[in-house]
């Protein structure tokens, strides 16, 4: 997740200076902020993390960051930079 959060985060700030709205990028930032540093708070492998009662708080925490800024980016950054998604985009893969 940490890898996926980074690669994302990258392709992001290749794309922001195309959103005018300060609010939007602002949030965006606080977003994968939190979610980065909720995925630094998961230990181990993932797989263990879901399996052990102690730390699986964590994974869920981490769980409802992303899905967050997945839906803060396909709502409100994707019309924003003007791309209109699909059905594909949508239907949760």
């Amino acid at each position: 997740m940490r890898i996926n959060l980074a690669a994302a985060r990258e392709l992001y700030a290749s794309l922001e200076r195309g959103v005018g709205d300060a609010a939007l990028r602002a949030e965006i930032a606080r977003r994968f902020a939190a979610a980065v540093a909720t995925a630094e708070e998961v230990k181990g492998p993932l797989e263990t993390a879901v399996a052990d009662p102690a730390r699986r708080p964590a994974v869920e925490k981490l769980r409802r960051e992303a899905a967050a800024l997945k839906r803060l980016l396909a709502d409100r950054l994707a019309p924003a930079l003007g791309l209109p998604l699909g059905f594909n985009a949508l239907d949760g893969d």
